[in-house]
């Protein structure tokens, strides 16, 4: 096979508190990018701006690697330390026991486990034949992209103690619903 696939360890980064904070405000230029882009374009949501003017960046290779050690600072303050309080919080505030009893029906069950199973396994062959992990294939192109974004990512890859794929959960995450923004923007204009 051609390529290298060999996994590189990731770069440490020194923590500081300058750069947590010159993170959060990369992360809320591209927000705003978004929302700006949204304004002139509002058939496309500005999440789905965000997520395409970031991967445009950093295919580009635009950002410098300060910034982006700023971001990805910022983003490890924030999953380390705040996702159980965001598991509890939306467990707590958005569960509603009387809806989820009522729709736990054998169709819905079957529909999600179908769902889930041929997912996972289309993830894991189509990542053995480029040559990666089939479990963690399914586990990022499967289990996450199939769970309710990214408090589902967190609640999977934690479950499955691969807390280290988080980027690559959040990448098929927002890559494809990005895609899908786009496409509904378009058709509920079309068809409305």
């Amino acid at each position: 096979m051609d390529g290298d696939f060999s996994a590189e360890k990731p770069k440490e980064i020194k923590l500081d508190i300058t750069k947590m904070g010159v993170g959060l405000l990369v992360s809320l230029s591209f927000f705003m990018l978004g929302s700006i882009g949204n304004y002139f374009v509002p058939k496309i949501h500005s999440y789905a701006f965000m997520i395409i003017i970031v991967v445009i960046c950093k295919v580009a290779n635009l950002i410098p690697a300060y910034y982006e050690e700023s971001a990805i600072m910022f983003n490890n303050l924030i999953v380390k330390n705040l996702t159980a309080a965001v598991l509890a919080g939306i467990g707590i505030a958005l569960i509603d026991l009387n809806v989820l009893a009522q729709s736990l029906t054998w169709q819905f069950m079957l529909l999600c486990l179908t769902s889930i199973i041929t997912i996972s396994l289309s993830a894991g062959l189509i990542g053995k034949l480029f040559g990666l992990y089939p479990v963690e294939a399914s586990i990022t192109a499967g289990f996450c992209n199939n769970s309710m974004g990214g408090t589902g990512n967190v609640a999977v890859l934690s479950a499955s103690n691969r807390m280290g794929l988080i980027a690559f959960a959040q990448m098929g995450n927002r890559m494809g619903g990005a895609i899908i923004l786009i496409i509904s923007g378009f058709l509920i204009q079309l068809l409305s």
